[in-house]
Parts: structure tokens; sequence; C-alpha cells
């Protein structure tokens, strides 16, 4: 039983967000979202807040995620597809995007 006046709010991933780094090569953030605060955990395990102002809207964690791990090219895959048929060609096709600027 919960104590009154608890807020208990469990962490959900949300959607992961895939990008092309500055080394040409994908990238993926996973995003998390638990009551009103959104938790982007991306490359080399980087845990990053995203600040109220973004936490609304998934423009808001995309520009986070711009400015913290400079990825390009964002694409969306929302929890329920992750491992489908949609995700994987999402992948590759972003691998063959950055492979054509120098990466991979």
């Amino acid at each position: 039983m919960a104590r009154r006046g608890s807020k208990q709010s469990t962490e959900r991933l949300e959607c992961y967000i895939y990008g092309i780094s500055r080394k040409n090569t994908v990238g993926s953030v996973a995003v998390y979202v638990k009551g009103s605060s959104v938790r982007l955990s991306g490359p080399d395990n980087y845990q990053h807040h995203v600040h109220p102002s973004n936490v609304d809207s998934l423009e808001g964690w995309k520009k986070e995620i711009i400015l913290v791990w400079h990825l390009t090219d964002l694409v969306i895959v929302p929890e329920a597809l992750l491992n489908s048929e949609t995700h994987k060609v999402t992948i590759e096709r972003l691998e063959k995007e950055a492979a054509k600027r120098g990466g991979m």
C-alpha cells in the first residue's frame, strides 16, 4: 500500500532516438520518462536530464540530443517498434548514410 502523499512513479522507456554522430557513426539515445521528468541515456552511457522547458515535447528532446551528443538526421523509434522490421530498416538506412559521409 502506498503511503499517503507519496508520488509513486515508475520510469519507463519511451523511445529510442537514433542519429549520425560527428564521427559518421550511428548513435542511439534511450528516452526514459518518469512523472514529469525525462532522462536521456546516450553514447558512452552518458546520462542527461532534459531541461524543464524541453520536457513536454519531442522537439525539445531532439534539441537536447543535438546539443549534448551532436547527432544529426534524428529518427525516433517508439518503444513498441523496437526490434521490429521497421526498426531494423531505420538503422540500416542511417548506417548507409553514415558510410556515405565517410564513417564505418
